[in-house]
């Protein structure tokens, strides 16, 4: 976003403008959810939007925004910027004059963020803050909630990119993508019309890029990209009733789209995460290259070495929209130390018995940088929730690993309390005896 030329910019605003008038916007952004034809990729009986943002399809989701990014882009005839929300705070307001515009063809009033098919958004000016965030945005001010925990994004996706199989990498990235949809106003929030916000699709381009960053890296490793359910048909791009553009036709399942390049006919301006390459990022793990990499605010990678902490947190596989947020704790002493966010349409439903893979899953936060400002380096440690709108979760747990490995590690935990959590454990080696002792 921020190398475009005004040049640039005012060719995309006309090209989506041109799009808004032909009806070939409302095509695309309902195929996301809503008010698209939700029998396209459901039925009659069992409605249900194209986007895998529930289980069963989570391993699709990455390449099936792959194929959403260039569906659009075949509309503008030109390729879509990308915003890269671990650099830029700045609210990317490209298409802010056309908001008025999708309000008027849908019925999704994106500027107040309400419409007949969601709730209420934070950005309407009738109520109560609404007015001040309404106005930051339409002046290329990011959301307070956004600002606050964007420190943490890098660190989030600096970790997913050190995972070496699909599913770990998808599910670890997924954190800092909900993040960014929860923390921002507007149409990003409501799950079902979020691909309304033209934002929306910004910021799926910058999650794609970390996708084909994560492809290089895996590339480097010697290491594979694919799973069984990238075999299996993207829909609603396998079917030319609904699908009239021929790439995403042609290339209709996942890893029909790895080569994106060759699919898609695009490439980015160049692979970048943290100023570093996908050869810097792999070498520095390797030890080959610079250690650490660090912002100002002192959020770093964790490529130094030694071992690194982090929180284990156990969310929903099909959830709604929310934000969990908790401390860590040590001989009584707790400071917040870390969020994880869940996006999706599923219903914030109390957990009565234990939990497994199958309804769940264990997500990762590094509090390697808390452990270290605090000085807890001999310590009892122990992650609280703070705030989750999940009933009934088994709390947290801390997780002790070598820096150079990529996942695993030890989890302190006694045998019994370990029972709550299934089988969401079995990938770390649980030590009974004090809880995050170190």
């Amino acid at each position: 976003m921020r190398s475009l030329s005004e040049e640039e910019k005012r060719a995309l605003v006309e090209a989506m403008r041109r799009a808004l008038a032909s009806g070939a916007w409302q095509r695309v952004a309902g195929l996301h959810g809503l008010p698209g034809d939700t029998t396209i990729c459901g039925t009659r009986a069992i409605p249900s939007p194209c986007c895998p943002h529930s289980e069963g399809t989570g391993a699709q989701f990455l390449p099936w925004h792959r194929n959403y990014m260039v569906q659009l882009e075949e509309v503008l005839g030109l390729a879509l910027p990308y915003w890269d929300w671990t650099e830029d705070s700045a609210w990317p307001n490209l298409f802010e004059e056309l908001l008025p515009a999708i309000h008027e063809s849908a019925g999704i009033d994106v500027i107040a963020g309400l419409n007949r098919h969601g709730r209420p958004g934070q950005c309407d000016p009738a109520t109560p803050g609404g007015l001040a965030a309404y106005r930051a945005r339409q002046g290329g001010v990011a959301h307070s909630d956004f600002l606050q925990e964007q420190p943490n994004y890098r660190r989030q996706v600096g970790l997913a990119l050190t995972k070496e199989n699909y599913r770990e990498f998808t599910s670890q990235l997924s954190q800092p993508h909900n993040m960014v949809h929860n923390t921002n106003p507007c149409n990003l929030f409501p799950t079902l019309v979020a691909a309304w916000d033209p934002v929306f699709f910004l910021h799926h381009a910058y999650v794609d890029m970390q996708y084909a960053y994560w492809q290089e890296l895996q590339r480097l490793r010697g290491r594979p990209v694919q799973v069984l359910e990238h075999s299996q048909p993207l829909r609603p791009f396998d079917n030319p009733q609904h699908n009239p553009v021929g790439s995403t036709l042609a290339a209709s399942r996942a890893d029909q789209g790895y080569d994106y390049r060759a699919a898609f006919c695009y490439q980015y301006d160049r692979l970048s995460f943290a100023g570093q390459t996908p050869e810097q990022f792999h070498r520095a793990r390797l030890g080959l290259g610079t250690a650490a990499q660090c912002d100002a605010s002192g959020a770093c990678l964790g490529l130094e070495l030694g071992d690194d902490v982090f929180v284990g947190v156990v969310v929903p596989r099909v959830a709604a929209n929310s934000i969990i947020r908790f401390n860590l704790c040590s001989e009584g002493a707790c400071v917040p130390a870390g969020s994880t966010a869940t996006f999706g349409a599923g219903k914030a439903a109390a957990v009565t018995g234990p939990v497994s893979s199958s309804t769940h899953k264990l997500v990762e936060v590094d509090v390697t940088h808390v452990v270290k400002e605090q000085e807890w380096f001999e310590s009892v440690l122990e992650g609280r929730l703070v705030e989750s709108v999940f009933e009934g979760l088994p709390p947290p747990v801390v997780i002790m690993r070598a820096e150079d490995e990529p996942s695993g590690g030890q989890v302190a935990l006694p045998a019994e309390q370990a029972l709550r959590y299934g089988d969401l454990l079995e990938r770390y080696q649980v030590d009974d005896f004090k809880v995050g002792e170190i």
